[in-house]
């Protein structure tokens, strides 16, 4: 009691022990002013350890981020910092790891993206959050549950009939897993294995209500691979004045382009007759998730017509050859048919306007 007292008489500062300058201060502490002096050094030690650990959850996994976020909330609340719970609220959305923001975000979107397309072949149904990859075993196990032929799906069939479509995995081709390209389809995935940080699992429900789980490994910016959504691919009808025009669109990378196809042709008019003086065809066809198996292409003249004849075949996925025939799994992209561009000749004398082609499809 008499430190306390002491503490108090040391606290009183008058007016005329500043010279009359200052307004007089009166300090007043008794044993309940001690206690809220230490509650608020524990306060100032709870925000500034809360803050640190704000930080840090938001750039951990999912699991051990919520649950820390979660004890940091209930402390404050216990303290009555409800404005510094706000605050830190705000710190929390906007520090959040780029796991959340970037590469998660770019998942459900690709997964949107494949229910809106090809979700009768297989609906996804959901993602599991596994975290970081934490040492190199974890990252040996992912890679080994990954390349394990079982658990290898793809979308396979033939992208111009949607009926043809399913999902198939590798275990179902002996051949396809004893290949030089599936070997060196397993180097790929390990190459992308040794870049990922992140990895998730996501579900899928088959047509015939099977449900199958497949993987996909991640860095804090981008999604890196999964074996359903990286090897296929969507296509979209291209304009122009062309006889086909296809593109060929990623899942990830929000939807990349990653192909085309692109069959044109010209006929070459005679400015005064407007007949027909010879043709041009240009047939194009590239892919960086697949191979181009086939890319013929002729035209020819056929009176004051231009007639291109093409047969394009473009594979995504997984292929071997035996014995010249191709044996795999992943869609194919299959184009052949004709089409025309005409001049309109009409006759001597006279002027005539260069034509407009307009392509016309003879498939």
């Amino acid at each position: 009691m008499k430190a306390l007292n002491a503490v108090r008489k040391s606290l009183l500062t008058t007016q005329e022990a500043r010279g009359g300058n200052l307004p007089a201060l009166r300090w007043r502490l008794d044993g309940r002013g001690v206690r809220h002096l230490l509650m608020g050094r524990k306060k100032r030690w709870l925000i500034a350890v809360s803050t640190l650990l704000t930080y840090w959850a938001t750039n951990s996994s999912a699991w051990r981020g919520y649950f820390s976020l979660c004890a940091i909330y209930i402390a404050l609340a216990q303290a009555n910092l409800y404005r510094f719970m706000v605050w830190l609220a705000l710190l929390s959305g906007c520090c959040m790891s780029a796991s959340s923001q970037s590469s998660l975000s770019e998942l459900n979107v690709s997964i949107n993206l494949w229910n809106s397309h090809y979700g009768y072949v297989a609906l996804c149904t959901g993602v599991i959050e596994q975290g970081e990859i934490s040492d190199n075993y974890n990252r040996q196990q992912i890679l080994s549950e990954m390349t394990n032929p079982v658990n290898v799906w793809m979308l396979s069939g033939e992208l111009t009939e949607p009926e043809s479509l399913r999902l198939q995995r590798a275990s179902d081709f002996p051949d396809l897993v004893q290949s030089e390209e599936y070997n060196t389809y397993m180097n790929r995935i390990r190459a992308l294995a040794e870049e990922a940080t992140l990895w998730f699992r996501v579900e899928w429900q088959l047509p015939n209500d099977m449900c199958i789980q497949t993987l996909v490994i991640a860095n804090q910016e981008r999604c890196l691979y999964n074996s359903i959504l990286s090897e296929s691919f969507y296509i979209t009808q291209g304009f122009g004045l062309t006889c086909e025009h296809w593109e060929a669109r990623n899942f990830f990378g929000w939807g990349w382009k990653v192909g085309e196809v692109i069959v044109s042709v010209n006929a070459v008019c005679d400015p005064i007759t407007g007949c027909l003086v010879g043709c041009t065809h240009s047939c194009v066809a590239w892919v960086s998730i697949g191979t181009v198996e086939r890319n013929n292409c002729n035209v020819q003249a056929v009176q004051d017509c231009c007639v291109p004849q093409y047969d394009i075949v473009v594979r995504g996925g997984l292929w071997t050859r035996i014995f010249g025939i191709p044996i795999g799994i992943g869609s194919t992209l299959n184009l052949n048919g004709t089409c025309m561009t005409c001049c309109q000749c009409g006759g001597s004398g006279g002027s005539y306007p260069l034509p407009r082609p307009l392509p016309r499809p003879t498939r």
